[in-house]
């Protein structure tokens, strides 16, 4: 009888932990906006991206999220907050459960830190995940820059994994809740068979299409013109300043006055280096369907093709044709008898804008506008395909017969300079 008072009292006890641990040891953690997430810029103002703009994927992200140093503005609600509590931010692309600090810590880890959060639980609270520590991906806390966005996994879903840890330890999370992020960070590849015509202050840009069928995640292409192309200056170009002599000055007598150490008209020589590009000159002889040139603003330093972000679409973008079966864009204004150096680059759903295709010179002419020229050749709009011309042929026929000649005096007169 003694003993019972004892063992009661240890029952009650064991009851009472068997309450109280779990309650310790785990906490609901729960991220409240995961589609209305707030981002921010570089310098901690609210944006938008491109595809958020557009309707398309608001929650995932593109290379120009990543060239912008996003940060993802998450609310976070968690229950049970005891003094000590920490929330951490891990990431993994490899479908790990990273509350499993094998996942974490051990050699065979397939999750990585996100550093920039590392925050005192509350229980309500807020924390912003650097877009790039999200998707920089393993092995380990590797640090991205604008130019390293390009080089990030094209195309993976990222789950940012946010966790309560009791007491600050390092072990098994005591809450979390995942926020899956689809990532796409390369655009569709450069379009084939450009093609630029010349017009009357615009230039027709025709190309192959790889959108058909599905073939690529294809939405909209751009065309992009430079109106004062430079050429490229290659790898390895130099500038150094030349003068030249003043020579030997003597007066009257035969008397040196100056021996020549007097410099004059000095200038800047560029000497290009290798893979240097060139502009063509507008006149006659020159191609119908633009000429291959490699202009400094479409051609990186070390030669390799340019994507273009936000501030090259800004400055080059002269045309645009969405869906995924364009296979012409109009590129304008444009002003005649200049050169213009012009390339195009599409986009997918993501927003991303893949690579410039290779660079074609053209100029604009006022007879280069075709039914300018049909006029000049006596073409006419008439009435429909039941008006009749002379000798009863219809109209239709003077037509092809206008095309054919517009099209044969173009020929010619770009090509008689050439003979």
């Amino acid at each position: 009888m003694p003993l019972r008072l004892p063992r009661l009292l240890a029952g009650a006890l064991f009851a009472l932990l068997s309450l109280l641990v779990p309650r310790l040891v785990h906490a609901q953690l729960v991220i409240t906006n995961k589609t209305t997430f707030v981002r921010l810029d570089n310098q901690g103002r609210e944006t938008q991206s491109e595809h958020q703009r557009r309707g398309l994927q608001p929650f995932g992200i593109n290379l120009q999220d990543c060239r912008d140093n996003q940060r993802l503005r998450l609310a976070i609600t968690v229950s049970d907050v005891t003094p000590g509590d920490v929330i951490e931010a891990w990431a993994t692309d490899q479908g790990a459960d990273c509350s499993d600090s094998n996942q974490r810590i051990s050699p065979v880890a397939k999750c990585y830190q996100i550093r920039s959060v590392n925050i005192p639980a509350l229980a309500n609270t807020t924390a912003e995940i650097s877009v790039r520590e999200a998707i920089a991906g393993l092995p380990g806390q590797q640090q991205l820059d604008a130019d390293g966005c390009r080089r990030a996994q094209a195309k993976m879903s990222v789950s940012v994994q946010i966790m309560l840890f009791r007491g600050g330890t390092t072990g098994t999370a005591a809450g979390k809740d995942t926020l899956e992020l689809p990532v796409k960070t390369q655009g569709p590849v450069p379009l084939a068979g450009v093609r630029v015509q010349p017009g009357n202050g615009n230039l027709g840009i025709s190309f192959q299409n790889v959108g058909e069928a599905g073939v690529e995640d294809l939405t909209k292409v751009y065309a992009f013109c430079d109106r004062e192309p430079k050429p490229a200056g290659g790898s390895g170009a130099t500038e150094e300043i030349v003068c030249d002599d003043a020579g030997t000055v003597t007066d009257d007598s035969g008397d040196v006055v100056d021996a020549g150490d007097v410099d004059a008209n000095c200038r800047t020589v560029t000497t290009p280096g290798s893979g240097a590009g060139s502009i063509p000159t507008p006149g006659p002889g020159f191609a119908d369907n633009g000429v291959a040139c490699k202009n400094a603003a479409f051609t990186a330093e070390d030669g390799s093709r340019i994507t273009p972000d936000a501030k090259f679409q800004a400055t080059y973008a002269c045309g645009e044709a969405g869906g995924t079966t364009a296979t012409s864009i109009s590129a304008a204004p444009i002003d005649n008898n200049t050169i213009v150096a012009i390339a195009i680059a599409a986009e997918d759903s993501f927003g991303n804008v893949g690579e410039l295709s290779d660079p074609l010179c053209q100029f604009g002419e006022e007879t280069g506008d075709f039914w300018n020229r049909y006029r000049q050749a006596g073409g006419e709009s008439g009435g429909g395909f039941c008006a009749i011309g002379p000798d009863g042929m219809p109209a239709a026929s003077f037509a092809a017969l206008g095309v054919a000649i517009v099209v044969g005096m173009s020929i010619v007169r770009r090509k008689k300079g050439s003979r």
